[in-house]
């Protein structure tokens, strides 16, 4: 889910449930991220990364 989902469903009102689901997958997405990053796999490895940073941005704008 890029961050631009997340903000969507933000300003419909609709992220619990999708910010609940992502919450769960990103120690999965932080391994795969470090193995792909690993097996020189670069295009995996920013996906995943991607992933990563999307959440912990919208993780900030739910704090403010």
């Amino acid at each position: 889910m890029t961050y631009s989902e997340l903000l969507y469903f933000y300003k419909i009102n609709k992220h619990h449930e999708k910010f609940n689901i992502l919450k769960k997958k990103i120690p999965n997405y932080i391994f795969k991220f470090i193995l792909n990053l690993i097996l020189i796999r670069l295009n995996k490895s920013i996906y995943f990364f991607s992933k990563i940073l999307a959440f912990l941005k919208f993780k900030s704008l739910l704090k403010n």
